[in-house]
């Protein structure tokens, strides 16, 4: 007989294999934010800001900007991951980059819906690529992104490309944001942070497809979100990746 953690997992799974497929088109926004890692507890919180094209501001000043006393003892340590390359200097091995994309709603102050997420080592141009290709179709839609370098070359494939440099503000002059899945990545802090506390790597995919489940169904009552979630996940068949954990058959791969 299986626990309630594992039936959990299982859901989780569901909404890996079931809700989170499909392309997007149309006014999109996209973000990645960094998850797990040995800096992530003293970032929360933190504004998490995108390096400018023109590099007006020092990485010692964003790294200021960022960084609590307790974080800047722990930044002594040798990292040993991927290279970040918007700043050029590797992450932490455990770090991941959660990336987000969505689509806006046509009608104004409804947010976004249609959230997909991936898991990537580092937040470049080749990662963006892969995910875009998945869950996009690129030529006709718009996309809206920080100033990160890597989203300058990916932009070039859709129709319009808008961004904002979030180290000076949170809209730009002509209304430039992706405040919409900025929502999304804080819902996902605050439930790594509140609720599951610090999620192991290997899971943060099935853990950011729950999120995502319940960030486009916002607006459901508690029973058509269940209604909704049960649907999405019974259809999808045997579960992979938990049937027998109880009996010792664990995932033994990450999903990235």
């Amino acid at each position: 007989m299986q626990n309630g953690a594992t039936f959990q997992h299982k859901m989780r799974e569901g909404m890996v294999r079931g809700y989170n497929v499909g392309l997007l088109s149309g006014d999109l926004e996209m973000n990645g934010a960094h998850q797990s890692g040995h800096r992530a507890a003293e970032k929360r919180g933190k504004p998490q800001v995108s390096k400018p094209f023109d590099a007006s501001t020092s990485e010692a000043e964003l790294d200021e900007a960022m960084l609590t006393d307790s974080g800047r003892k722990k930044a002594k340590k040798k990292p040993e991951g991927a290279i970040d390359p918007e700043y050029n200097r590797r992450l932490p091995k455990d770090r991941r980059i959660l990336l987000a994309v969505m689509r806006r709603a046509d009608e104004k102050g409804k947010g976004g819906f249609g959230t997909r997420v991936a898991v990537g080592l580092a937040e470049n141009s080749e990662v963006l690529k892969s995910v875009l290709e998945r869950f996009v179709a690129a030529p006709e839609s718009a996309l809206n992104t920080d100033t990160s370098p890597a989203y300058g070359e990916v932009g070039r494939s859709f129709r319009e490309h808008r961004a904002v440099e979030h180290a000076k503000e949170v809209v730009g002059p002509n209304g430039e944001n992706n405040n919409q899945v900025g929502s999304f990545n804080w819902r996902m802090d605050r439930a790594e942070g509140g609720i599951h506390l610090n999620i192991e790597p290997k899971y943060i995919w099935d853990y950011a497809c729950e999120m995502a489940l319940r960030h486009d169904t916002r607006r459901l009552s508690n029973g058509a979100q269940l209604k909704f979630a049960f649907a999405t996940t019974l259809s999808v068949g045997r579960s992979v990746f938990w049937t027998g954990f109880t009996h010792g058959r664990h995932r033994d791969v990450e999903l990235l």
